[in-house]
């Protein structure tokens, strides 16, 4: 049995391997990371995830103890947002004399 790089290559098809990169594969990735990316996820989309992927790859390297000091900080915010904008939330909140600040 033939590999499918060797089928393809007997048809004729230039196949690279794996780890080859063209200048047009570079500049393409670049194209796509600044632009295409981006302006998809801002613009068509209307996400934050690129602040959301940097955040993520700045906090991988924190120690437990501050991780654990940002996810308080990020739930009490959570909570606060659900209080004032979630009905369920706002009347058990108040029926449970609960304060997320």
């Amino acid at each position: 049995m033939l590999s499918p790089d060797t089928q393809l290559r007997s048809l004729g098809v230039a196949v690279r391997s794996a780890g080859s990169t063209t200048l047009l594969d570079r500049a393409y990735a670049g194209f796509f990371n600044t632009i295409l990316m981006p302006g998809w996820e801002r613009l068509v989309r209307h996400r934050d995830t690129l602040k959301h992927l940097r955040y993520l790859e700045a906090s991988q390297w924190l120690s437990a103890e501050e991780r654990a000091r940002y996810e308080l900080i990020d739930l009490r915010q959570l909570l606060a947002y659900a209080g004032k904008h979630v009905p369920y939330y706002r009347e058990l909140f108040r029926r449970e004399r609960f304060d997320p600040r």
